[in-house]
């Protein structure tokens, strides 16, 4: 790339070149800030730290930052909540130095949700101690003043740390597992001089993840009462709707708030354009981002799943101008040490192009970064800001390239690229009601005070705390379940659905992990399976001790899963009835087993199949969910128009409403919520959909309160889809992954139905407490795994062979 060319203008080169791609939407590049900074000189801090600031920063601190240190410093809990790349971190990094300063006995806790996000930050403050004169010698006297504690620690350096450490940075994982729980033995020091606790990226305590994290910081602010301090907290968040309240649900605390329009950072020219194509957009994507690459730019390509991610990389292999050096896959199951390799490759410009999932979202330093390539929408507008804050920071320019995919949700906002641009900020989804999570986190609670009885701020915990803490006092069994083990920390998982993961093993050397859920649809046995863009053979499964052992394969071939799910309704919550249809609400069990692998070569000619493959243990949740439920009279309008198509409408309906509901839903990311159908007693139909999280966060709830308007986004979906014939594509009704049939025409009559039943006004509604609000669900059918026996979805052991069935009841 020419040095008097701007990656701007060699992206509109390659974009304007690009086969099989038209430019959908071209805004004006954005202006260049300059920044609107307050004099170091104004600042409260102590008179050591501005002298470093005006080393620094000479010009002095952005406004938004000035603030919210000022804030911290007079002791009000603060959220700074402002776009990437502004000084988020230096604003909670300073008022700890400040406290440093006066009171050379004090601690600070800074949590990341990431360890590579941990490492990344840990390497600023210490090059600030080192400048800091007050805090430089203390730190050659102490090298581990300010030090990181998380799983990557060596064992060495932990008891140096546990009693040395001042600054510590760390995950709420290991918050939970090893420092709350030893708070009394091994770090009694820290929390009495805690002065702050920093939260960095806290939008990314969301989901199932946020509630455990709740938590863990709830039963941290009983701990630091225990030992007599009272930290103030302040964090950092991307651009969401109310920060404020997501604070309050996360810590129980009420923050002040530094918002988005008190930003006064620097930021570079940056251009956005949507691309639309009549080719798949992986392969769209794939081609921008290798000629990019090409060109001398830095590449961030953004793929909606870690499976699409290697395929990419693994088709890369071999391009003109790139060597397989420059080219890297990131995503969660690396190891530590491949993925610092990468984050080391982009600083330094050793890495070209990488492909990632989210993962890379997180405000990592990453050096300067050209263009990042979205291949695929991202499901949240905060995704969408996360992924164009990669580049264009502290003042470089950049460019972000939107490629909607075939979906409907990206079908939806590719029609209407306004609409996706001018949304409003998503508000965070987090429960503190979940009663299985809370009672687990009071179960650990009680661990860390020594008995229940000593126990007695349970109001730090929340209302749920403090209702469990009544009943079992009362001698009720109130989430009894979390109480049955000796090591309630060990039992508590805060990322996953309580599965501990599979290990990867290659020649007996560890290349990764792999959730449960990832291990049945990727990593079956026979599977090929992609990792850091090679390919592995799975050579088998041991459940036993989690390990699933690979052989590398050189192959362009790929396998597919065929998982079938089978819903079981458990209880109705709440229940709105309609002319038609019902609207409920409900506890549901979800079983998922691998029925078919199908290895498939480049062109889709099946090459092999596995019917059944052993070796991979089945799936179930409990959780909640909305049900759609179709009456008998609905039914009996729609027969006579839907003909032949009438088992169709059903199914296409179902995936239509779940690829759409982040239209009408906070953030959620794929793996937040799923969806299916069912059959209850008497034969009624209902389309589900479903949280992802065991025992549900309220997610998906929301299709509840909200169905007119998700019914109405997919009818106009269906109507303004461009494809000819009635089996629809995967724009629209068609299932992306699987051959099986579907309807539009089918799809058009239900949507239709539904939405002239919802707006006739409910006829009557009914909560959990009513005697009518009950329904039992016919029992669905399951294969015995040992003898493939058909039996009930709700038996213990099959009534064949007496083996004993993966299913957990409410």
């Amino acid at each position: 790339m020419s040095k008097k060319q701007s990656p701007i203008a060699v992206a509109a080169k390659i974009i304007k070149s690009l086969e099989g791609a038209t430019v959908a939407y071209d805004p004006p590049a954005s202006k260049p800030t300059t920044g609107e900074v307050v004099p170091v000189a104004a600042s409260s801090l102590h008179p050591a730290v501005t002298a470093c600031l005006q080393q620094l920063h000479p010009g002095g601190l952005f406004a938004h930052q000035h603030q919210a240190i000022e804030n911290v410093l007079s002791g009000k809990h603060t959220v700074t909540a402002t776009r990437t790349s502004s000084g988020k971190s230096l604003a909670f990094a300073l008022p700890a130095f400040h406290t440093l300063c006066r009171e050379p006995e004090s601690t600070a806790l800074f949590l990341y949700p990431q360890k590579a996000l941990a490492n990344d930050q840990l390497q600023k403050l210490t090059e600030l101690a080192r400048m800091l004169e007050q805090t430089a010698t203390r730190l050659q006297a102490n090298p581990m003043m300010v030090s990181r504690y998380d799983g990557n620690t060596p064992l060495a350096d932990r008891k140096s740390i546990r009693e040395q450490a001042q600054l510590l940075a760390t995950n709420p994982d290991m918050l939970h597992k090893a420092i709350l729980r030893h708070h009394q033995k091994l770090w009694a020091r820290f929390f009495a001089n805690l002065k702050l606790i920093a939260i960095d990226e806290c939008h990314d305590y969301r989901g199932a993840f946020g509630t455990h994290v709740a938590m863990v910081l709830r039963r941290l602010r009983a701990i630091c009462r225990i030992h007599g301090s009272d930290p103030v907290f302040t964090a950092s968040s991307a651009t969401i709707a109310d920060p404020q309240q997501h604070l309050q649900r996360l810590t129980g605390l009420d923050f002040e708030l530094v918002g988005p329009e008190m930003d006064r950072s620097r930021q570079g020219r940056r251009k956005i354009w949507v691309l639309d194509g009549n080719e798949h957009h992986h392969t769209i994507g794939r081609r921008l981002a290798v000629q990019l690459a090409q060109a001398g730019l830095r590449v961030l390509a953004f793929c909606p799943s870690r499976v699409a991610a290697e395929e990419m990389a693994d088709r890369m292999q071999g391009k003109q101008g790139l060597s397989a050096e420059q080219i890297a896959v990131y995503r969660a199951g690396l190891t530590a040490e491949q993925r610092e390799e990468i984050e080391r490759g982009l600083k330094d410009g050793s890495k070209r192009l990488v492909f990632s999932t989210n993962a890379l979202e997180l405000g990592i330093d990453i050096g300067q970064l050209d263009v990042v390539v979205c291949i695929g929408l991202p499901a949240t507008m905060m995704s969408l800001m996360q992924r164009a804050g990669r580049v264009a920071r502290a003042g470089r320019e950049g460019a972000i390239v939107l490629i909607p995919g075939n979906s409907p949700i990206d079908s939806y906002y590719a029609q209407r690229p306004e609409q996706l641009f001018h949304r409003d900020n998503e508000p965070i989804a987090i429960s503190t009601h979940n009663e299985k999570i809370v009672g687990q986190h009071y179960a650990a609670a009680i661990v860390e005070h020594g008995n229940e009885e000593a126990l007695v701020d349970a109001k730090v915990l929340g209302p749920l705390a403090e209702r469990i803490q009544e009943a079992r006092q009362e001698g009720a069994g109130l989430a009894d379940a979390a109480f049955g083990t000796n090591d309630p920390h060990g039992e508590i998982n805060l990322r996953s659905t309580g599965d501990t993961n599979f290990k990867l093993f290659c020649d007996g050397e560890k290349i990764g992990d792999i959730g449960k859920s990832q291990l049945l649809r990727e990593a079956p046995r026979n599977a090929l399976y992609r990792h850091g863009g090679m390919v592995y053979r799975v050579q088998s499964i041991r459940e036993a001790d989690r390990q699933v052992h690979l052989v590398r394969e050189k192959t362009s071939h790929k396998t597919v899963s065929f998982v079938r799910k089978k819903l079981i309704l458990k209880r109705i919550l709440r229940r709105t009835v309609y002319e038609g249809v019902e609207l409920a609400t409900g506890i549901l069990g979800v079983d998922e087993h691998l029925m078919t692998l199908t290895e498939k070569d480049r062109s889709g000619r099946v090459r092999n199949t596995w019917s059944r493959p052993g070796g991979v243990p089945r799936c179930h949740l409990t959780t909640e969910g909305t049900l759609i439920i179709l009456k008998a009279d609905l039914q009996k309008s729609l027969r006579p128009r839907l003909k032949s198509c009438h088992p169709l409408a059903t199914e296409s309906v179902e995936r239509l409403l779940a690829g759409l509901f982040p239209t009408i839903a906070g953030p959620c990311d794929p793996q937040d919520f799923s969806s299916g159908t069912l059959t209850l007693v008497g034969g009624d139909p209902a389309i589900v959909l479903y949280d992802t999280a065991p025992n549900g966060i309220g997610l998906t709830e929301v299709v509840y309160r909200r169905a007119s308007e998700l019914i109405e986004n997919a009818l106009e979906r269906v109507q303004s889809c461009q494809c000819e014939e009635d089996r629809g594509c995967i724009r629209c009704v068609m299932h992306p992954h699987q051959d099986s049939e579907s309807s539009k025409s089918a799809a058009l009559a239900l949507l239709r139905e539904l939405q002239t039943s919802l707006a006739g006004g409910a006829v009557k509604t009914w909560e959990a407490d009513d005697g009518n609000a009950f329904l039992s669900a016919e029992p669905s059918q399951i294969e015995c795994p040992s003898c493939q026996a058909s039996v009930s979805s709700q038996a213990n052991f099959c009534g064949n062979c007496g083996h004993k069935l993966e299913v957990s009841n409410v």
